[in-house]
């Protein structure tokens, strides 16, 4: 989340801040484009300061950031278990409920730099489930089974997996 804690949205300096998908925002209903073309809102006050949150940036990548809630109902929060060399991380994301598992291991790998050939997705449907499934990248998720509680796991290509290892062992990847 991109924020410009400021009355003028055309105030220079821009936060990042941390954000779970799924997160709700109050908004004003006053709008600003950018210079860009980017869009943003004017948010609600936090402790009495006033503050603007990016929407959309057409040049960057993986936007929209901010939607309208009517537009929510038809997707889903998730989260996704990945191994690094720092250990066990977690990509959130918030994606159409229709979406093919495709489309979401595509996101993933498009946020952490790979191709999506060298991952698999898979499914852990109850915490006391043995074995995960793997999710078939031609179906969409919830016809899978897939809800906001499933747990979600990135198994890398051995590969893959393996060169991480080695770059880690190496000293070649660090935290």
């Amino acid at each position: 989340l991109y924020i410009k804690w400021s009355e003028a949205p055309r105030h220079e300096w821009i936060t990042q801040s941390a954000c779970q998908p799924g997160t709700v925002f109050y908004s004003t209903g006053m709008e600003w484009r950018g210079p860009n073309g980017e869009r943003w809102i004017d948010g609600c006050t936090v402790n009495n300061k006033p503050r603007w949150l990016l929407a959309e940036d057409p040049l960057a990548i993986g936007g929209p950031y901010l939607v309208e809630k009517m537009y929510t109902e038809q997707h889903i929060a998730l989260a996704v278990n990945y191994i690094t060399v720092r250990g066990v991380e977690l990509f959130e994301t918030l994606i159409d409920r229709n979406a093919h598992a495709k489309a979401l291991k595509e996101r993933f790998c498009k946020d952490v730099n790979l191709v999506s050939d060298v991952v698999t997705l898979k499914a852990k449907f109850t915490p006391s489930a043995a074995h995960m499934q793997q999710l078939n990248d031609k179906q969409p998720l919830t016809d899978q089974g897939v809800t906001a509680n499933t747990q979600l796991f990135i198994e890398y290509d051995q590969d893959v997996y393996n060169a991480m290892m080695v770059g880690r062992a190496m000293g070649w990847l660090t935290a």
